[in-house]
């Protein structure tokens, strides 16, 4: 209650929406919002669908549950082109990193590829010609996407080929990370310079959208500054469709990060996509994806680099390990050669005393001069190896610190 006892309005406000989805609606009828989106590459124009949403509001299970709108994509289009061919790729974008969920292994890059377009260089894509496939290589990226990881960026494209065409036009669907991330409180320093990084594909989607609906702003989308809006390049400038699924909780204690969904979902409302046309004069977009192939490749180069330095300190690492090794096992040899040296000499004293008392005589027995001359050479043998060993050991221990600082500095 206000001033005088009475009650206050409650503060609402009114957001638009194309549709609104309930939620215990099925994906059959999500997809029924974004089918437009999905029939694009039909006609020859890159699609896409984006789910949006905080932590927890059911993001993934709409895109990549058995039910969920790829699979759903992959039935509707195989069904509606006899002869439809498609490739798979599923990469995650995780701290502006990415890596291949279908073959962990390989250095994925991006890289120019015409006009407007980013090719996804390094994946492993799947050739699909069924549902079933699709299917299989969803899971395949599912069992090792960092699924507890709320920074990570989840991309699944279809790369959809018309029959008698060798040309592919892709169809994307986006799970971005949470959108609650950005409005972290309480940090700073090195976490908040971490936590920016980590949610850079997110912020850099939204400041796109945000510029594209406000004709008042001159300044072009940034669409180079994130790995996610550089693949989505040929969406944004293409002419492509695009639908974008806010995921909403339901809740008062939910009201303060929907209200940021639905923020955002206003600005996706007044956006329309283009194909953008040439300028005369000066072509700025050309020379600007001339300089990121230039980046491009200099990562790519560096990546190589990388590894060689690294490979070469853990072979450093391990000739050091295998000469201390050495060193130590020779030790104990020289000291039981020692002692059985010890013990020889010993015994040939007491036979030579022995003899001596016996019948005086200054000669020693041969063979027991041959064993204690044999278990010297040993020994000398023995403490040759164990210097070898030793200054191998300090030698890589010196170099170390080298190669270490050498590794840092690349």
């Amino acid at each position: 209650a206000g001033p005088g006892g009475k009650k206050k309005k409650p503060h609402r406000r009114q957001f638009d929406a194309d549709g609104m989805i309930a939620p215990n609606a099925s994906n059959a009828q999500a997809f029924a919002e974004v089918i437009e989106s999905v029939e694009a590459p039909l006609a020859g124009t890159p699609g896409c669908v984006v789910a949006y949403g905080a932590t927890g509001t059911g993001k993934t299970h709409t895109l990549f549950a058995p039910d969920g709108l790829v699979v759903q994509a992959a039935m509707h289009l195989f069904g509606k082109q006899e002869g439809l061919r498609c490739s798979v790729q599923f990469v995650e974008v995780y701290f502006e990193m990415l890596r291949d969920l279908l073959d962990p292994v390989s250095h994925v890059t991006l890289r120019g590829g015409g006009r407007h377009k980013t090719i996804v260089y390094g994946t492993v894509p799947l050739d699909c010609t069924s549902t079933d496939g699709v299917t299989d290589a969803l899971r395949t990226g599912l069992a090792v996407q960092s699924a507890d990881e709320p920074h990570t960026c989840a991309i699944f494209i279809l790369n959809v080929s018309l029959p008698g065409s060798d040309a592919a036009t892709p169809l994307y669907f986006v799970e971005l990370p949470g959108s609650e991330g950005l409005k972290a409180v309480g940090v700073e320093g090195v976490q908040l310079a971490e936590l920016v990084c980590a949610y850079k594909s997110l912020s850099t989607f939204e400041r796109t959208l945000k510029v594209i609906a406000d004709k008042k702003i001159k300044t072009k989308p940034p669409l180079r500054e994130s790995k996610l809006t550089r693949v989505l390049s040929d969406v944004f400038y293409g002419g492509g469709k695009m639908s974008v699924l806010v995921h909403i909780g339901l809740g008062a204690a939910e009201l303060s990060r929907t209200n940021a969904s639905l923020e955002l979902l206003q600005f996706a409302m007044r956006v329309s996509l283009k194909e953008a046309k040439n300028e005369k004069g000066l072509d700025q977009d050309t020379v600007s994806k001339d300089l990121q192939n230039e980046i491009d490749a200099f990562d790519e180069a560096s990546h190589s680099k990388g590894a060689e330095v690294e490979a070469a300190l853990r072979a450093e690492i391990v000739r050091a390990g295998k000469g201390v090794d050495n060193a130590a096992a020779l030790e104990k040899q020289v000291a039981q050669l020692a002692k059985d040296h010890d013990a020889l000499a010993k015994k040939a004293s007491a036979k030579v005393g022995a003899k001596s008392a016996d019948k005086p005589s200054t000669a020693r027995d041969p063979e027991e001069l041959k064993i204690a001359a044999e278990t010297h050479d040993k020994i000398m043998a023995m403490r040759a190896q164990l210097d070898a060993a030793r200054k191998l050991r300090d030698e890589v221990t010196v170099m170390l610190p080298e190669i270490a600082a050498e590794y840092r500095e690349l």
